[in-house]
This record gives structure tokens, sequence and C-alpha cells, in this order.
């Protein structure tokens, strides 16, 4: 009996001490699992950072296109109404084109009209009021 005992005790002894060996090989494999489930929460940590830092730069850049939109419409719009302004002006200056000859015409053709009618001396004297 008592060898029965001693050997079931080594058995229970042996048994104690691979128990006590996995279990700790499972703690050290459990904190070499901690140590990269800590680095992997580490590098989503930055991934995440790093995608919100972009997402920033791109609203950035999606804000500065935009801007650049609106500019570019606003000198579009500066551009046609430039554009409309000197069409106005070159009619404008058609129209003051025409008056202008119209005018020199009318001005050749009252001369004309004038140099027909000569006033004797004695009226252009009177007119000048050298007559008394």
């Amino acid at each position: 009996l008592a060898k029965s005992s001693r050997q079931a005790v080594e058995e229970i002894t042996s048994l104690n001490a691979q128990i006590q060996a996995e279990m700790e090989r499972v703690r050290t494999e459990v904190q070499e699992i901690m140590g990269i489930v800590h680095q992997t929460a580490a590098l989503a940590s930055q991934t995440s950072e790093a995608t919100d830092r972009q997402r920033h730069e791109a609203d950035a850049v999606v804000q500065a296109v935009n801007e650049m939109v609106s500019l570019t419409e606003e000198q579009a719009a500066g551009t046609e109404e430039m554009a409309a302004a000197v069409e106005e002006q070159m009619v404008s200056i058609g129209e003051l084109a025409t008056a202008a000859q119209e005018l020199s015409d009318t001005a050749a053709e009252l001369h004309t009209l004038v140099t027909r009618f000569q006033l004797p001396p004695a009226v252009e004297l009177a007119k000048n009021g050298e007559v008394q």
C-alpha cells in the first residue's frame, strides 16, 4: 500500500510539475499574444489618426478646389460682363462714327450753301460794326 501510495504521489507530483510547466508555457504564450494585441491596437490607433489627418487634408483640398471653382466662375462672369460692355461700346463707337460722319457731311453742305451767298462789302462792314 505504501509503495502504491508512493507511486501515486510520484505520479501526482509528476503530473503537477507537467501541469505547472504547461501553465507556464500557456502564461508565456498569453503574454506574447497580449503583446501582439497591444501592438496591433497601437497600430490601429496610428492608422486611425493617419486616416483622420488624411480626411482633414482631403477636406481642405476639396474646400480649396471649391473656392477656386467659385473664383473661376466669378472671373468668367466678369469676363462675360466685360465682353458685353466692350460690345456695347463698339456699337456706341459705331453710332458715334456714323453721327460724326453725318455732322461732317452736314457741315460740308452748310459750307457749300454759305459760300453761295456773298454779302456786299458794305453789309460785311456793317455786320462787323465798322460802318456808321
